[in-house]
């Protein structure tokens, strides 16, 4: 109970943005979704939202729900995407492979030279940083992140964002 109470003030922001979405499906008869994308909820759309509501209209608002954030997991797509157009175009063609995603992360395999990892680590970056879409542009909260390497499973490193060569060198030397 406690760490789901912190999750929701950590999160409060986002609680309320989705349920002012299911309330509008109420009216609209869908929840819109990530890059166009709609949910239709014809239940929801039946009746008014409030604490009693029956349980199938609730049970549509949970995956309604669920489904308003996990449709920007496309993010992560369309990070990829964009990314692999620039490195088809350079000298790395060859070099870096995505072998998958999840749905904040994307994996790659790539060359192990400094070379290689200093443009993935400039280029991936500034791919997952795109926010372009209207409910995602904010002063404050940005989206980004950090390209952790894995030359075991057991112990990542993570190379900040800008990195020069010869930190991203130290770094993996444990300097």
């Amino acid at each position: 109970m406690v760490i789901e109470s912190r999750y929701h003030a950590l999160y409060s922001v986002s609680d309320k943005w989705v349920e002012n979405q299911i309330k509008l499906a109420c009216v609209t008869g869908y929840v819109p979704l990530a890059f166009g994308g709609r949910l239709r909820t014809p239940v929801l759309s039946q009746v008014i939202y409030g604490d009693r509501m029956p349980y199938k209209a609730s049970e549509e608002a949970r995956s309604a729900g669920n489904a308003l954030g996990q449709s920007y997991s496309l993010l992560n797509t369309r990070s990829t995407n964009a990314f692999m157009e620039k490195v088809w175009k350079s000298k790395y063609r060859l070099l870096i492979k995505p072998i998958g995603q999840i749905h904040d992360a994307a994996y790659f395999i790539i060359d192990n030279t400094v070379g290689c990892l200093k443009y993935v680590n400039d280029n991936l970056v500034k791919e997952m940083q795109w926010q372009h879409l209207p409910e995602l542009k904010h002063d404050v909260v940005k989206l980004g992140g950090e390209l952790d390497v894995f030359p075991n499973w057991a112990k990542p490193i993570t190379i900040p964002n800008n990195s020069t060569k010869r930190e991203i060198v130290n770094l993996c030397k444990g300097k």
